[in-house]
């Protein structure tokens, strides 16, 4: 089994469960439906910070002149996240009533 695919049953299954995707404990936050517990979500929220502060990408890391300019993503994860946003759109097109 690939490991993308292993990885997203495994976080699919503690989102299910209301369990925190990354550490996998359970708090208020969780329950409420969010993947991450609070601990985890501000971890998060100060790496990405961090990388934001480094002129990063905040999803790869990476560094180019977008994000050299202030902007939170690069040119390769713009182009991931419009194109993701292009077929979630149209997929859900089909099951509007």
């Amino acid at each position: 089994m690939a490991t993308a695919e292993y990885t997203k049953r495994f976080r699919d299954k503690r989102k299910a469960l209301n369990r925190c995707v990354l550490c996998g404990k359970q708090d208020e936050r969780t329950l409420s439906g969010y993947a991450l517990c609070n601990k985890c979500a501000e971890k998060q929220r100060q790496y990405k910070q961090k990388l934001k502060e480094q002129h990063r990408c905040t999803q790869c890391g990476e560094q180019d002149e977008r994000t050299l300019s202030g902007l939170c993503f690069c040119k390769f994860c713009t182009k991931k996240a419009k194109l993701l946003y292009r077929e979630r759109k149209y997929t859900d097109r089909g099951t509007e009533k």
